[in-house]
């Protein structure tokens, strides 16, 4: 069966109200509102996925209160007891998904419209962050890639001048230079083609147990771990997810409690349950920790934690939190400077479910 979606009927007609009750019971939850101003009571108190908005509504227009609901990023269908061109063209450019004269409320047509009108809003506010994000990214990266690239271009010159000059000691030095520098920029290359790439294909979801997933990880992260790290684990759910790119967060995760060690030997500790229709995953260390004024800062994109001398390209923790928004769920962290840090990861149990 299709899913159910929460539908906000905005008219001032009781009849028309309750004509539309009907037409839509057993194909969604619907909620009525006869003003601007108890739809908005409405929608300040839970979710709404599409709203029919009357043209006319008592003290203001639909077109008027369309811009409330479009920043409230929710989907919405203009009505007007008349087909008008002129209506349905405003409506559109301001921001409505569809428009539907009122003689047309065929039960399966308006079911259709809708749907339609709920997945081209989804699409809209998609397409739209993703264009902001690249705007931000393509700058940050413009400004990381060019760093590399003028350290290459310092040292080459540099080193003709002493090999011009026969100083093959300092040639040497400066060679050295520059291959960190040609493998740096090397590495940035590669992470961004790496996290561009996170959402080319659609998620493989499969059921699978978190336990065996978070053990081989472990292996893997334990050899480049220094002498006296430990990892251990709690009981951890059965999960859904795509576990390929589940294990490209743990890893990451894993590794950064590693990187981002104190004096002592890394403890890192990975527990989980399900809570609220969620998967809650938290992985826990006992490094440096995180000032608070940084907590979200280095989910960004190429952002490193600031005062930290540690070579990275930024773009883990960024890459962790586009594969958790392909979930339908968050990556966060709890931290403060010298007390370790906790990361939590979280998605729904029906991922993918709509």
């Amino acid at each position: 069966m299709s899913a159910h979606h929460r539908v906000l009927v905005i008219d001032d007609d009781l009849i028309f109200r309750l004509t539309v009750t009907r037409a839509l019971a057993g194909r969604h939850e619907v909620h009525v509102a006869g003003s601007a101003e108890e739809a908005n009571t409405i929608l300040d108190a839970g979710e709404v996925d599409c709203v029919l908005l009357d043209h006319r509504l008592p003290g203001t227009t639909g077109l008027e209160f369309l811009e409330t609901l479009v920043e409230r990023e929710v989907a919405v269908i203009m009505l007007s007891a008349a087909g008008n061109e002129s209506v349905a063209a405003a409506a559109i450019a301001g921001g409505c998904q569809d428009y539907l004269p009122k003689r047309e409320l065929d039960p399966d047509e308006l079911d259709r419209r809708i749907r339609g009108a709920i997945e081209q809003q989804r699409l809209g506010a998609e397409l739209a962050r993703t264009r902001a994000e690249l705007e931000t990214f393509s700058h940050v990266a413009a400004h990381d890639l060019r760093a590399p690239a003028r350290q290459i271009e310092v040292f080459a010159r540099m080193a003709r001048e002493s090999l011009e000059e026969g100083d093959l000691a300092t040639l040497d030095e400066q060679l050295r230079f520059l291959e960190a520098a040609a493998e740096r920029l090397g590495g940035l290359i590669v992470a961004i083609h790496r996290h561009t790439l996170v959402g080319e294909d659609p998620l493989s979801l499969s059921s699978f147990d978190l336990n065996a997933l978070v053990d081989t990880t472990f292996d893997l992260v334990r050899a480049e771990a220094p002498e006296g790290s430990s990892f251990r684990r709690g009981t951890l759910p059965h999960v859904t997810a795509d576990a390929s790119l589940l294990e490209q967060v743990l890893q990451n995760l894993l590794k950064n409690a590693v990187k981002y060690r104190a004096e002592k030997p890394p403890a890192v500790e990975v527990r989980g349950h399900v809570e609220g229709g969620r998967y809650m995953v938290h992985v826990a260390d006992n490094g440096t920790g995180i000032p608070a004024s940084e907590h979200e800062r280095v989910f960004g994109p190429l952002q490193r934690a600031v005062g930290r001398d540690i070579e990275g390209t930024g773009l883990g923790l960024a890459t962790c939190k586009k594969i958790m928004q392909l979930h339908g769920g968050t990556i966060s962290v709890e931290s403060e400077p010298g007390r370790g840090s906790t990361f939590t990861i979280a998605w729904p149990t029906e991922v993918g479910a709509h």
